[in-house]
């Protein structure tokens, strides 16, 4: 976080800094003016008396001398006449206006200018007078001088501006020095706070980012505090209003599955009602139909006494009565004699539907007792009967597999959950998806998609198959598909043990390898496991009554799953109680992840890929983390699946490229330029049409050499691969990138693919390399792969190294680099950099050892 300490800005922006300046500046400059005031005045009277001086002193000055060269007082008064002008003119320039010479008896004797004033020692507005008396031996005189008063105005001026240029320079100085007090101990610590606030009210990050240290013990000081405190206080709330969100969110989910069941039953119990309105109807027609002339009727119609002969037929009656194979006139077979007779001697109407030769017909028969007879209404419904089987098949039934649907299957838990109240019993949910599946769709296409899940389908049913003809029977199981990939098996009657037993067998089945589009494909499935039996549901009546025990039992199986995923491909997991809790916090982490992502909450780390011979670092791996605020550390398989099921990886994936690639520059700029850094690429994101562009402007705004960077891309998603991907690989291949294959052997590697991608590494899977030094196998398998590499001038890096014996031998049998918790676990970007400068410096110690020793 940017506190602005230095930017002057903030400070040209501050309104509080330029108010108390303003008030600063006017303060001091009416404090200089008020001391100015009686300075003005006394400095005029100053000058005033200067000017007399240096006149009086110029005049006696010229008598002195004139004293002294003129010998009589005749030639001292024309010497005097002569030399006054010039020498007042000297003192007083352009502004001496006139002076007077007088007698000691008042007698002028001299006027250099015609003017004079009555009073000689009033000072008018525009000239000033001065008048002193002049002893020149034995002779006295008086001398009066005018001076324009401009003079002592210009005089006064130059002082004014001295005063005030000395008083602005001193404000100036006291402004500076207050705005500078008032910048570090008021403005800054205001900036720091309104920061602070700005980014509370915006985003959610951790407290420690955005506590303010307190620096001064002041009021300043005691609100930073108190503020710091706040938010501490907000945090806490927050998140522990996010869980009650997520737990709110977990209800909700069980509210809406409850609304679902009930409408479903609202939705039963109206085709009930409309199937009851549609008979009523019927009946309707039925009776109309009696009063119409049989012969005209298009329906059968036949009478049959109380012994069976078969007294009348209409014209439509002619198919139906062939099959019922009798005549008019005749007694019908036994068996319907027999049927017939008890309708008679009951006395009641009855219905009925018969099916004859795949056609179906429904009856009225109206007993006359006392006619003795029967009359039989037969309709023809073999229509009706076919659209709603596929009506029935359409609702219950999924179209691409055959399978029962989501509807069907919960129809059929609750039925089961309701017997097991009564019975006691113990039953078993299994539900699956299919890893990739997504991944197949895309790339193949719908119609390839449809063709895997009938394969699944078709595969389980054989399983389930053979197991109803073994010894331990299975029975009634219903195999629905409850989902896009999501498939439900219901095990009626079976404990746990033997629900994960045949799960096991199932699965074994599935995972066996089919040929897609010239390809080896294996199918893996995620499992959870789930039980419940009548007691537990007995117990547990009130939450039977809030969100419904069995579908709280499916989704009990459906959590395990996402567990199973979490584990790795294939993995089967039985729903424990801890199970719940672990959900709880996976919707919790779910719920935040996007802000975390908004706000940069997330942190990439670096972990160092070394020269196998060497021991120089030639790179990184750009790792994400997330230092959750309550969680600590989440593992980064938890959010990484959690960001791919909530589409957040594009966000997130861009950001962690972002951050790499700029860190990576400035490296390259300050320590080597040809730093390497490795960045994964999910599944996901290489789906993203926009990927290559947004990899291309990314270059092209750091400037950054595209050979130092390689995208890392795992061997699963090379295999499900179609010609788009094919496409996107050559495209950042020519932008200049590094491809590698990331737990390369963990797949199903074919040299086809190896062959037909642009690949530039391949890295050995830490899962090979964690017993290297005591598995021949895993020898063998990493030198396969390192002379693979080789022989196809690829580069290989080893993952996972934690033992000097696993380098040793990785080294000694030519693997390029290494990468490993031997050399340093992932890092912050501070900590990598200094880890980099130690590297450098144990480099350039050995070289310089090297050199001193001849090598």
């Amino acid at each position: 976080m940017s506190i602005p300490n230095s930017n002057p800005g903030h400070w040209i922006r501050c309104q509080i800094c330029w108010q108390v300046t303003a008030v600063v500046f006017v303060s001091i400059i009416l404090i200089e003016s008020i001391v100015l005031f009686p300075s003005y005045f006394s400095r005029k009277q100053d000058i005033i008396l200067e000017y007399e001086r240096r006149g009086s002193d110029a005049s006696a000055a010229v008598l002195d001398t004139l004293d002294y060269y003129a010998e009589d007082t005749i030639a001292r008064l024309w010497g005097l006449q002569q030399a006054l002008p010039d020498v007042l003119s000297r003192v007083y320039g352009d502004k001496l206006k006139s002076f007077n010479l007088y007698s000691d008896q008042g007698d002028p004797l001299y006027a250099y200018h015609a003017q004079f004033t009555d009073s000689p020692n009033r000072h008018g507005p525009d000239v000033i007078q001065y008048e002193w008396v002049l002893n020149a031996g034995s002779q006295t005189y008086l001398l009066n001088v005018t001076v324009n008063a401009e003079i002592i105005s210009t005089s006064l001026i130059e002082f004014i501006l001295q005063a005030l240029g000395v008083a602005l320079l001193v404000a100036v100085c006291v402004t500076l020095i207050t705005m500078s007090v008032i910048r570090m101990k008021v403005l800054l610590p205001i900036l720091r706070l309104r920061e602070q606030l700005d980014l509370a009210s915006e985003t959610l990050t951790h407290p420690e980012d955005i506590v303010i240290e307190v620096s001064d013990h002041n009021e300043l000081g005691a609100v930073q505090s108190s503020f710091r405190h706040l938010l501490i206080k907000q945090f806490e709330l927050l998140y522990q209003l996010q869980a009650k969100e997520a737990e709110l969110q977990f209800l909700n989910d069980s509210i809406d599955s409850r609304v679902q069941e009930r409408t479903l039953q609202f939705e039963t119990a109206n085709i009930a009602l409309q199937r009851s309105l549609e008979d009523l109807n019927q009946a309707h027609r039925d009776i109309e139909s009696l009063a119409t002339f049989p012969e005209e009727n298009r329906n059968p119609v036949l009478r049959i006494d109380q012994n069976g002969v078969l007294l009348y037929a209409n014209p439509a009656s002619e198919w139906f009565v062939s099959v019922l194979n009798a005549r008019v006139d005749e007694r019908l077979p036994s068996r319907w004699c027999t049927f017939l007779s008890k309708v008679m001697a009951n006395g009641r109407s009855r219905k009925m539907v018969i099916q004859a030769l795949k056609r179906y017909f429904k009856l009225l028969l109206v007993p006359v007792p006392r006619k003795g007879y029967i009359n039989i209404y037969a309709e023809d419904i073999t229509r009706e009967k076919s659209n709603a089987a596929r009506a029935r098949k359409l609702a219950f039934y999924d179209p691409v597999t055959g399978l029962p649907n989501r509807v069907m299957f919960f129809d059929e838990l609750r039925r089961v959950a309701q017997r097991s109240v009564v019975q006691s019993s113990q039953h078993s949910i299994v539900v699956f998806d299919l890893d990739d599946f997504g991944v197949i769709n895309e790339t193949f296409g719908q119609l390839t998609g449809d063709r895997v899940l009938r394969t699944v389908a078709e595969r389980v049913k054989s399983v389930l198959k053979d197991l109803s003809k073994g010894e331990e029977t299975v029975v009634n199981v219903m195999f629905a598909r409850v989902g896009a990939d999501e498939f439900a098996l219901l095990l009626r009657n079976t404990a746990l043990a033997k629900a994960h037993q045949y799960s096991a067998k199932i699965f074994a089945n599935l995972s066996r390898p089919f040929t897609l589009h010239e390809q080896q494909m294996a199918l893996t499935a995620p499992a959870g496991i789930a039980t419940f039996d009548g007691e537990a549901l007995r117990n547990s009546e009130a939450t039977i009554q809030s969100e419904s025990g069995m579908d709280s039992c499916f989704r009990h199986a459906q959590i395990a799953m996402r567990m199973a995923a979490e584990q790795g491909k294939g993995a089967t997991v039985c729903f424990e109680k801890d199970l719940g809790e672990l959900y709880q916090r996976r919707n919790t982490l779910a719920s935040q992840l996007k802000r975390a992502i908004e706000v940069a909450e997330l942190r990439v780390y670096y972990q160092p890929k070394v020269d196998a011979v060497s021991g120089q670092i030639i790179g990184a791996e750009a790792l994400v983390r997330w230092p959750h605020p309550v969680y600590g550390f989440v593992p980064p398989d938890e959010f990484i699946s959690i960001a791919e099921e909530n589409e957040l990886i594009h966000p997130l994936g861009t950001w962690v490229m972002e951050q790499a690639v700029m860190q990576t520059t400035k490296w390259q700029m300050t320590v080597n330029e040809k730093m390497r850094i490795a960045v994964n690429l999910s599944p996901q994101q290489f789906r993203d049409s926009a990927l290559v562009e947004r990899i291309k402007n990314l270059l092209e705004l750091t400037g950054i050499n595209p050979a130092t960077i390689e995208l890392e891309l795992t061997e699963s998603m090379l295999m499900t691969s179609g010609a788009s991907t094919i496409d996107a690989l050559t495209r950042l291949k020519a932008l200049g990138l590094k491809l590698a294959i990331d737990d390369f052997g963990t797949g199903y590697s074919s040299l086809a693919y190896l062959s037909r991608f642009p690949v530039d590494t391949l890295k050995i899977d830490r899962s090979f390399v964690m017993h290297l030094q005591d598995s021949a196998e895993d020898q063998s398998i990493c030198r396969a792969v390192i002379q693979l590499a080789k022989s196809l001038g690829l580069e290989t890096v080893a993952e996972g190294v934690e033992l000097e014996a696993q380098l040793q031998w990785l080294a000694a049998n030519g693997c390029d680099l290494i990468q490993g918790y031997y050399y340093s676990p992932p890092l912050p970007a501070q900590e990598f950099l200094e880890l980099i400068h130690r590297n450098a410096d144990l480099m350039n110690t050995a070289l310089s050892v090297s050199r001193k020793s001849g090598i």
